[in-house]
């Protein structure tokens, strides 16, 4: 996985989107804009218009800067780019007024004011050590260098005090961007602009590489090894500064005697975990090639460079339910089922992979991984809804629905109650690899089945799960012929015929009682599927007195119907299977289905 993100970004890399070894792409809210001599001008806000959705606002810009190493804690200057309090020895005010605020507003006692002046000295001393640090960084970094830049940055450092900062700068700063990050601008021009302070970037970063190297476990290189990973951002649940994909915290993970050597446990080079860790915060930030659900995150990508290529589309729209290409999904299947070519966009033997993310404290755990070619995975979601394949209402013009979409028939409806995200990864496991779908799907939807109320008893696609499971998982028990799209009037399987009879009954109600509010389904659903020895005898009692009611023709047409379908059943079971249960459910929905197909085919002669 990790090799397979490493190559990713090799492919990648040259079209500029993603930084160079040794770089980053940081957010930054200004430029320090400095003069030839390093007097501080103000500071010039680097904000982009940014739309999402149909929202538009503005946002730090995304800039390539000096890589920002991984720090577990303490003080670490960057160079070149950093925070206020590193580049200014600015505090935050915002924070020690909000501090003061709360310690009067609470009437905090003596002791708690002492603890929290004794809190924001210690605050103001760190934030002069970062300075420092900033400061002894800049000074190593520029010395050699004759550029006029290098100049009014040394003399900004030599003859700035942290602790004056004039009122205005702090305005120009704003309270909201005490955490982002400032670059140098010289005589209005960026600092890293210049190929002479960018090459002492380079070498910074060589000459700070780690001294221990080791055959990397990733490229198969001699190099030095990254003690620690970086931290992945964007991940729903995990800290906002980031998550590990790799880390050692805990004795327990360490071996071979690197007792507190972090990386060394598992050598990765740190041009690998650079460019891992570059390329999956890459796929985080863009829309096409992630997708957060719940507390999990999936990311997906073709390994084809084309701009035309439609992979990342197609998969996103056979996992999410809110898309906008549900109508380019509908189009492939349909392609894949009438033999025709998918698209020339897409190069079928191109290698495509899945990865669901989801947090864990300060760490990320890998819940999926897939790799394919996009032809092998086209054919599984193929073969997965041929397996879910159901007969469906006349205004039902989608055949092939989003995953996300099917798990909704799993929470009662109109909740903001979502699917576990367990369920979601498993699910899409069992779809891609073939495997048999999770037992906790079948049983959620016979749940809902159960609790559902009104003339949807059965939904169509609570119908197709409980098909498509049956099919997959239960083929030693019920054969194929057996799991029908449609009506299977050639079936003998007694659950299934049960099912129909009572769809029967339930009309021969609805036909002796016109505009009915509540029929036998609303009632003994539950208790016929269940057990058909105790509900069923009263059911036929009840259907001889409603066939009284009606006119001579449809009796002798419903008694043909049951008798029909009861042909097949010797005597009711006691007790039916959850498996059983689902052929019952199975047989209500096609039985009930046709009654609607004939409805509508007369309704459709007297229209012509």
């Amino acid at each position: 996985m990790i090799k397979a993100l490493v190559g990713q970004y090799e492919r990648m890399l040259p079209d500029g989107m993603l930084p160079r070894f040794g770089w980053s792409k940081e957010k930054v809210a200004g430029a320090l804009s400095l003069s030839l001599t390093g007097q501080l001008q103000g500071i010039v806000p680097l904000f982009d218009q940014v739309t999402r959705g149909k929202k538009t606002y503005e946002a730090p810009r995304q800039m390539e800067v000096p890589v920002h190493t991984a720090v577990a804690s303490g003080v670490h200057a960057f160079p070149l780019c950093h925070n206020a309090k590193y580049l200014l020895g600015l505090c935050d005010v915002s924070k020690e007024e909000a501090d003061h605020e709360k310690a009067m507003a609470t009437d905090s006692s003596q002791q708690d004011l002492e603890k929290i002046q004794g809190q924001i000295a210690k605050d103001k001393a760190r934030t002069l050590l970062c300075f420092q640090a900033s400061k002894e960084l800049h000074e190593k970094l520029l010395k050699s260098s004759s550029s006029p830049e290098a100049k009014a940055i040394l003399a900004f450092f030599a003859s700035w005090h942290p602790g004056e900062v004039p009122e205005y700068l702090l305005e120009q700063l704003g309270k909201d961007q005490m955490t982002y990050n400032l670059v140098f601008w010289v005589d209005g021009k960026p600092v890293l602009d210049n190929p002479e302070i960018c090459r002492l970037c380079d070498d910074y970063t060589q000459a700070h590489a780690s001294e221990e190297k080791k055959l990397c476990l990733v490229t198969g290189n001699v190099a030095p090894v990254a003690r620690l990973h970086g931290k992945i951002k964007g991940i729903k649940g995990a800290q906002s500064s980031g998550a590990s994909l790799v880390a050692f915290n805990s004795l327990s993970f360490e071996s071979y005697g690197h007792v507190n050597d972090q990386g060394l446990n598992a050598p990765v080079s740190e041009y690998a975990s650079f460019a891992y860790t570059t390329m999956l915060n890459y796929f985080l930030t863009q829309d096409k090639y992630h997708m957060q659900k719940g507390d999990a995150a999936y990311v997906f990508w073709s390994e084809s460079t084309s701009k035309k290529n439609i992979c990342e589309d197609i998969f996103k729209a056979a996992l999410d339910d809110q898309t906008d290409e549900g109508e380019l999904l509908q189009d492939v299947m349909t392609k894949i089922a009438e033999g025709n070519p998918v698209s020339q966009d897409i190069d079928l033997h191109t290698n495509f992979h899945i990865m669901c993310l989801v947090p864990n404290n300060a760490r990320i755990s890998v819940r999926l991984y897939y790799k394919n070619t996009f032809g092998a995975l086209l054919e599984a979601l193929y073969a997965h809804y041929r397996r879910m394949e159901i007969v469906r209402p006349t205004y039902q013009t989608w055949q092939y629905v989003p995953l996300y979409f099917l798990l909704r028939e799993t929470v009662r409806p109109g909740s903001k109650d979502t699917a576990p995200s367990v369920l979601s990864s498993s699910l899409l496991s069992a779809i891609l690899t073939g495997g048999t779908y999770p037992e906790a799907l079948f049983e959620q939807i016979m749940l809902r089945v159960r609790a559902n109320t009104g003339r949807n008893k059965v939904t169509p696609d609570q119908a197709a799960i409980i098909k498509g499971f049956l099919l997959r998982n239960r083929s030693n028990q019920i054969s194929k012929e057996e799991l029908s799209v449609s009506l299977n009037t050639e079936s003998k399987n007694v659950p299934y015929c049960l099912g129909r009879v009572f769809s029967v009954l339930e009309q021969i109600q609805e036909s002796a009682n016109p505009g009915i509010k509540a029929t036998i389904k609303d009632r003994y659903f539950n208790g016929a599927c269940a057990t058909p020895a105790v509900i069923f005898p009263l059911l036929m009692k009840l259907s001889n007195a409603h066939l009284k009611k009606l006119d001579d023709r449809q009796r002798i047409f419903f008694n043909r119907s049951l008798q029909e379908i009861l042909a097949n059943i010797d005597a009711f079971p006691t007790r039916l299977t959850l498996t059983d249960q689902g052929m019952f459910v199975l047989g209500y929905y096609h039985q009930t289905q046709k009654r609607f197909e004939k409805k509508n085919t007369e309704e459709e002669e007297k229209e012509v």
